[in-house]
């Protein structure tokens, strides 16, 4: 009896270590932005002997934070609503009018999730140049539709299996054509998937440095991520400010999860279970 309970304690110790080396390098980030650089270059790892606020005043001296904010909130917002109105409508088209045409363009999508993105720079880089479309926004918002659409749809698709079909033949009969039938019954059902979508693409689309690197350019600094770079040089890095850096990008993202996780958890069972 004992050692029955005690396996049952083995998967949460294993997910309690997991946990706890998930959190240091959040610690190490927390304690030094808010060190100066000696006290940082002597011991990262100790608390800081007081709260040294400068680093943070720093970061806002050094970089147009609201222009550069401004900047990163456009095109995560802009990427998100696209993924949600075309994945969620594709999904809709795919899962409801399965035949093997349908069947093979979700292979298709698929197939697309097990592609290592780094292995699209070159032929997409390629592709950019020749629509004039490098070092832009434009170009990067295109590169996150073709690389986020396949994750959105799968994740749209599996959930939309737990809606029964009923639903669809009763909207018809009482005169609903399809475009409304979609948007009036079955995408407000599409909640959870929804919150799990706006939450992925946020923290991917805000919190991504190697994708504007290579689109935008290391030197335009146009995006969070790009911006706090300055602080990183070949010869020297102010890791103060950097830590102080990604404290303030990080936060944004941290919120929006605070307030839709429970939306977030439900989208992942519910799309897992019934997938």
């Amino acid at each position: 009896m004992k050692q029955n309970k005690l396996k049952s304690y083995i998967p949460e110790m294993i997910m309690a270590i997991v946990g706890v080396f998930m959190l240091v390098p959040a610690y190490i980030a927390i304690v030094n932005s808010f060190k100066p650089t000696q006290e940082t270059g002597v011991n990262p790892f100790s608390l800081p002997q007081s709260f040294y606020l400068d680093n943070f005043i720093e970061v806002f001296k050094t970089i147009d934070i609201w222009a550069i904010f401004r900047n990163s909130l456009v095109i995560t917002v802009i990427t998100l609503l696209v993924m949600i109105l075309i994945s969620s409508m594709a999904a809709f088209t795919l899962q409801r009018k399965s035949n093997r045409w349908t069947n093979a363009i979700y292979l298709l999508f698929l197939a697309g999730l097990m592609i290592p993105p780094q292995t699209l720079y070159i032929p997409i880089i390629k592709l950019l140049k020749m629509m004039d479309l490098m070092q832009s926004f434009g170009g990067l918002f295109l590169f996150y539709v073709g690389l986020y659409m396949p994750f959105c749809i799968f994740l749209y698709t599996g959930f939309m299996k737990s809606i029964p079909k009923e639903l669809d033949e009763s909207a018809t009969i009482d005169g609903c054509g399809t475009f409304r039938m979609f948007w009036t019954i079955i995408f407000p059902l599409l909640q959870p998937a929804t919150a799990t979508v706006i939450i992925f693409i946020t923290m991917w689309t805000w919190n991504d440095f190697i994708n504007p690197f290579i689109i935008l350019g290391a030197q335009k600094g146009e995006t969070i991520t790009l911006a706090f770079f300055t602080f990183i040089s070949q010869y020297n890095t102010s890791w103060n400010h950097a830590f102080a850096g990604m404290i303030i990008t990080s936060l944004p993202a941290i919120i929006l999860f605070m307030f839709m996780q429970k939306q977030f958890i439900g989208g992942i069972t519910t799309g897992a279970v019934k997938g």
